[in-house]
């Protein structure tokens, strides 16, 4: 059994499949989800473990939906974790105080997962993206956007600073004074501007996404593993503060939170 038969407990929130020698990533529109589901996440570190030592993958290409990584799955977890936070405190006095760390584990989860994996990551992007996957994708190896595609700040509509460690990520591709201007100002970027700051590598028509991803998976795939996983390692080497930056991201965004909550009480 290939590794796209191993993973059925991710079932909800992806599908896999292997098309040659790039094992293909398809996110449900729950895919935001998974950070809540804290049984299954456990998976998702194991199918990457997998996919390093796969002689037979040479990289991955993660696809997405019109609404996998857009802000009405973004909506339906805060709601969900507003649920878990009401079912916690009920029948207490003390201000609800929603745990992110249960949340914001998940995104750190699949950074991580992608930054250690030796195969190269590709990431399609299309629809609207919210900020916590934008910096995801910024820990892949290479970005494809669809025409039309957008990326969303919409952090401080919830009163925090973004998550996915955008703010440490986004000043290594486009430098601190534009990192500075475009999350300050809480402004969206259309993927012709990524495209121009670097953020994404290519843009294509919508209908081209998917073949556009591959094409430079299966590139990348044919060139000796050893020798792309050494140049990940080299290419990633600067990101060594980036579990340090997420714990420090966690702990403002949960003040934030808890700030919000007493404003409410």
């Amino acid at each position: 059994m290939g590794i796209a038969g191993q993973f059925e407990t991710l079932s909800s929130y992806l599908s896999l499949e292997q098309a040659g020698r790039v094992l293909v990533v398809r996110c449900t529109d729950d895919f935001a989800l998974l950070e809540l589901d804290l049984e299954t996440k456990s998976s998702l570190e194991k199918l990457f473990d997998a996919v390093s030592v796969a002689p037979d993958i040479g990289a991955v290409v993660i696809l997405g939906s019109e609404r996998s990584f857009g802000p009405e799955v973004m909506d339906r977890f805060w709601h969900r974790v507003l649920e878990l936070d009401a079912a916690r405190t009920r029948g207490h006095s003390a201000v609800p105080m929603t745990d992110f760390r249960r949340g914001e584990s998940g995104i750190r989860q699949l950074s991580t997962d992608v930054r250690r994996c030796p195969k190269a990551v590709v990431i399609a992007l299309r629809g609207q993206v919210v900020t916590p996957f934008l910096g995801a994708s910024l820990v892949c190896d290479l970005r494809v956007a669809a025409e039309g595609a957008v990326f969303l700040n919409r952090a401080f509509d919830f009163g925090m600073p973004p998550g996915g460690a955008l703010t440490y990520l986004l000043p290594a591709y486009v430098g601190f004074g534009r990192a500075s201007e475009l999350l300050l100002e809480g402004r969206d970027i259309a993927a012709a501007e990524a495209l121009e700051l670097g953020i994404v590598n290519r843009v294509v028509p919508p209908d081209g996404l998917e073949e556009a991803a591959m094409e430079m998976a299966a590139r990348i795939a044919t060139w000796p593993p050893q020798a792309v996983a050494a140049v990940k390692q080299l290419l990633t080497q600067s990101l060594t503060g980036l579990s340090a930056h997420y714990e420090l991201e966690t702990s403002l965004i949960t003040r934030c939170m808890y700030s919000l909550g007493q404003g409410r009480a």
